[in-house]
């Protein structure tokens, strides 16, 4: 427990709290905008002599009169004593300047400037020492506004300043904090700005002079989240922290708990204020979130991801590791490469392949590989050691191919050699076939040399082409496959222009392979291995690939209803903004007012930094509807941008009352206006949600909640998985996806109206990827495939048209629309990869029947589809359908069906209650008459091979009864 001295007024929390964001601005107050009707005199400034103290502003942390001149002198009577400062509780930007003076008016030594307040300074540092005799604080301020620290949620409406000091002994001469000397021995303005505080907030591993107190605090070092206090004594200091936050820097907060923090890797999350995080990533790790490799290596080649290509490649220093291909399916790219398992080669070693004809009988094949190590390297002893010798082919003709490893100097050596031996005419017990020739071929032995891409620092914008490059060295023989995150990429499930690309060898006996994107989606960010297999080994090399993206943009409110003359403040911040304002590469933020850069009007109109990131636009006296929108811009990324949309309303126009629903506050909305409110997602997430109000005849009614933004995060891990696949990334299966989708929903009911509706689109993206392999010239997508995925496929669907859900599945007609599509080009394929003629499936919402209908002589196409009761339910019946189609031409089949000419498929589905899904009533704009669904909804169409045929000419009859 802290006591306060009586002097010094810890600070009251401001009014803006996290759980009201949509804040207004009270009545103008003297000042406020930074403009005051007439001057006063500030009482400020003062002599100070005691051993310590306490030095603020007038009213701190209120509002003071502008403009203010103040100036406080702290003397220091020992000269063996060093004034120390601590900025406890620095706000102000502007107008502080703290000088040393060895004697006051003296005409031979002037002045020394040891800090002035910026953006920047007052961020980075946390105090300041001076061995001289008198330290002078100046204030001069002519403005309120854009001068003061400002951070959501508690530090929106704090002014001035509170530090202290002390007048200690120095307990060294040297009073420079980083250890170097200088005169007057003080540390420079930038050495306190750069020496106390890293951008990560924490405090840097710097040797501290004796006479600074141990246990020191500040703005930053309190994470924006809480006030730093002295005690009573002056002889420590600490964060008191907000009300949400803990820990010694008030860094644990909402955002770091469990199942909301960000941070991979083992980082620690630590609040910046009530609305960032910053992640202090363990050793080798790197990025905003720690999710970035800086030191992966692949032990066949012992190299660092971030090393030198060719330099590390070229390595003379150790032999390199060649490791056996592991063909096991769930086996990674050199996963278990090392010493234990693969061979060492010095670098100068090359690979050696003789060929020649010996008379081995099928009894001495087993014992020919010994024999012949034995023979050769008894052959060879007086050149060179040689390396794993193997057989690598015995064809019935006699002719015998090993290879074996040896230096590049010897080459000429083994070839006279193995020449001689062949005039010997035996080689062990085996004759040699004197009528053959001997084959004797050198390649390098197999090395991956680099890992390319063709992109400054590895780093792609979202939409550009790059293209990854592999060159290896090896044999003719070796072969090269990419991975991402481990993951095999598979160009053929690419439903985007993706390439692979190999060259043949080049005059520097190098291959290489090439990995084309033409435009990169933010899910390429990740690790790429480029694999070479040569003859059963391997070698592999990484590189780490960015995809700059543009800044999420977070703005509040996103929409509000305000009659006219009514002030409001818009909040615009960035969660990629990481840090805390220390570094140099910080977002720019910006205003425009429906779609147009607007001045800064201290009337109407203002604008203040936020730290540690983000902007804060008072608005003053709003006089019409309109649309001000944030601007994000960030170093070398496109641009972010989020908006809020104020509409005016009179007193007599009907409104939608505050609400209160879900967990979400739903504020005053005008009828004929949506609101959208920010939803907690899980893992930290955040999505919109909106509501419309609609007019009735008694006023203003909210409608139906739309969370259809909202996807749940299991759900969305299985959607991303497989956007993934469709990138190119054989990360999950259409099987593996549609059963963890069906597996899902099964075990986790409706939460909130249209959160499912993602599904439907999910379920569009698979069955396109399936069109897109079935279609191809190099289809090698199965029947089992597709009949297999088809169970998952209809338990999907009838879950998603179940209709007594007990909310709505649906808040999108458009999307029940296209969920009819769906199912009906599904059902064909798999009416097509059917055996039989005839397959009915009966569900709780949905009564399936597809048939092939062959040899078809007529042009008249007749089928009926008997009422049958729906599975699980005792009322509801499906009608009695019947289906004919005629033609005066035969119908076609597409070019390049493979299907036997007169076969096609026939889908008819009958669902229990789709008709509370679509629209209840529509107005025909032709003939004014409205329409009410009132009967069954049937659907039906007609197929070849699979794909949906619309013949010309064609005219269809359905009957239900």
């Amino acid at each position: 427990m802290f006591l306060f001295p009586s002097k010094f007024y810890p600070i009251r929390p401001s009014i803006v709290t996290a759980a009201f964001l949509y804040s207004f601005i009270f009545a103008s107050v003297s000042g406020v905008f930074g403009v005051t009707s007439r001057p006063e005199v500030v009482d400020c400034g003062r002599v100070l002599t005691n051993s310590s103290g306490i030095v603020q502003t007038p009213n701190f942390p209120d509002r003071f009169p502008v403009p203010i001149h103040c100036s406080w002198r702290i003397q220091n009577p020992d000269p063996q004593s060093v004034i120390v400062l601590y900025f406890t509780q620095l706000f102000v930007t502007s107008g502080f300047t703290v000088t040393e003076y060895s004697e006051l008016n003296s005409p031979w030594e002037g002045p020394t400037i040891l800090f002035v307040a910026d953006e920047h300074s007052v961020l980075a540092s946390q105090w300041l020492a001076s061995d001289k005799q008198y330290v002078v604080i100046d204030f001069d301020l002519d403005s309120l506004y854009g001068t003061h620290i400002r951070a959501l949620d508690n530090l929106l409406d704090v002014y001035g300043f509170n530090v202290t000091y002390e007048i200690v002994p120095n307990v060294r001469d040297d009073v420079r904090s980083g250890g170097s000397g200088g005169e007057g021995g003080v540390p420079s303005v930038e050495q306190v700005a750069v020496t106390t505080l890293a951008a990560s907030g924490e405090e840097e591993e710097e040797a501290r002079p004796g006479y600074v107190r141990s246990e020191l605090c500040s703005l930053v070092a309190c994470s924006f989240s809480g006030h730093c206090y002295a005690d009573a004594n002056f002889t420590a200091y600490q964060c008191a922290c907000f009300d949400g936050f803990s820990g010694s820097d008030c860094g644990n907060g909402p955002l770091c708990q469990s199942g909301r923090n960000e941070c991979e890797n083992g980082a620690r999350c630590r609040h910046a204020g009530a609305t960032h995080i910053t992640c202090l990533c363990t050793e080798g790790f790197t990025g905003a979130r720690c999710e970035i490799p800086t030191q992966v290596k692949h032990p066949a080649m012992d190299c660092p991801l971030d090393s030198d290509p060719f330099s590390c490649s070229d390595n003379t220093g150790s032999p390199r590791i060649l490791c056996p291909v592991d063909e096991s399916a769930d086996a990674s790219p050199c996963s278990a490469c090392d010493e234990s398992v693969g061979i060492p080669v010095p670098f100068d070693n090359a690979r050696y392949e003789i060929r020649l004809g010996l008379n081995v009988t099928d009894n001495d094949r087993k014992n020919l590989t010994a024999v012949l190590n034995r023979t050769v390297a008894k052959l060879f002893r007086g050149i060179s050691k040689i390396e794993n010798l193997q057989v690598l082919n015995l064809t019935p003709y006699e002719d015998v191919t090993f290879h074996f490893f040896g230096p590049k100097s010897d080459s000429a050596k083994f070839q006279m050699t193995l020449l001689k031996l062949l005039e010997r005419s035996k080689i062990g017990p085996y004759a040699v076939i004197p009528a053959r020739d001997l084959g004797f071929e050198q390649e390098p032995l197999v090395q991956n040399k680099a890992i390319l891409v063709n992109q400054l620092h590895n780093r792609v914008r979202l939409g550009k082409e790059y293209i990854l490059s592999c060159v290896a060295e090896g044999s003719r023989f070796m072969t090269f496959h990419w991975f991402k995150d481990n993951v095999p990429i598979n160009v053929n499930y690419s439903m985007r222009e993706m390439w692979t690309k190999e060259s043949g060898r080049d005059s520097h006996n190098q291959y290489v392979s090439t990995l084309g994107i033409q435009s990169a989606h933010k899910l390429d960010q990740g690790r790429y291995t480029c694999q070479v297999k040569d003859l059963g080994y391997q070698q592999c090399r990484s590189l780490y690939l960015e995809i700059m993206l543009p800044p999420l943009v977070k703005i509040s409110p996103l929409t509000v209803t305000l009659e006219r003359g009514f002030d409001l403040t818009i909040k615009c911040m960035s969660p990629d903004e990481t840090g805390f304002g220390i570094s140099s590469d910080r977002f720019g933020y910006s205003w425009v007012k429906d779609g147009d850069l607007f001045p800064m009007n201290p009337d109407s109109e203002i604008w203040e930094d936020l730290e540690p990131g983000g902007s804060v636009l008072k608005v003053k006296n709003i006089q019409k509807s309109v649309t001000y929108s944030c601007l994000v811009t960030a170093p070398h990324v496109p641009s972010g941008h989020a908006s809020t949309h104020i509409h005016l309303t009179t007193p007599h126009t009907p409104l939608c009352p505050t609400h209160h629903s879900n967990g979400l506050y739903w504020p005053e909305t005008m009828n004929g206006q949506t609101a959208r409110v920010e939803a907690p997602l899980g893992r930290g997430g955040r999505c919109i949600v909106s509501r419309h109000c609609t007019q009735v005849q008694s006023g203003a009614r909210w409608g139906l909640e739309d969370w259809s933004d909202c996807v749940p995060s299991d759900l969305g891990v299985i959607e991303t998985n497989f956007l993934s696949l469709t990138l190119g990334y054989q990360t999950t299966s259409t099987n593996i996806t549609l059963q963890h989708t069906a597996d899902y929903l099964s075990s986790h009911p409706v939460r909130y109206p249209g959160q499912l509706e993602s599904t439907v689109t999910l379920l569009g993206n698979i069955l396109r990827l399936i069109q897109h392999t079935t279609q191809s010239s190099w289809n090698f997508v199965s029947s089992s495939v597709i009949l297999g995925a088809s169970d998952y496929f209809y338990v999907i669907v009838n879950y998603l048209l179940y209709w007594q859900q007990p909310l709505p599945t649906f808040v999108h007609r458009p999307k029940v629309i296209e969920l009819q599509s769906i199912i009906e080009l599904w059902s064909l394929l798999w009416c097509n990869q059917l055996s039989g003629e005839h397959k009915r499936l009966l569900l709780d919402s949905l009564l399936i029947d597809v048939r092939k209908l062959y040899n078809l002589t007529s042009s008249i196409i007749s089928v009926q589809q008997p009422s049958v009761l729906f599975k699980n339910s005792q009322s509801t019946w499906s009608p009695n359908t019947s289906v004919s189609f005629e033609s005066n031409t035969p119908v076609s089949t597409p070019s390049g069906s493979t299907a036997s000419p007169g076969v096609l498929n026939l889908v008819i589905i009958s669902y229990a209650n789709l008709s509370q899904f679509l629209t209840p009533r529509y107005l025909n704009r032709d003939t004014d008459l409205l329409y009410e669904v009132h009967s069954s909804v049937v659907s039906t169409c007609l197929g070849d091979n699979g794909i949906k045929l619309d013949p010309s000419g064609e005219e269809q009859h359905r009957e239900v009864g």
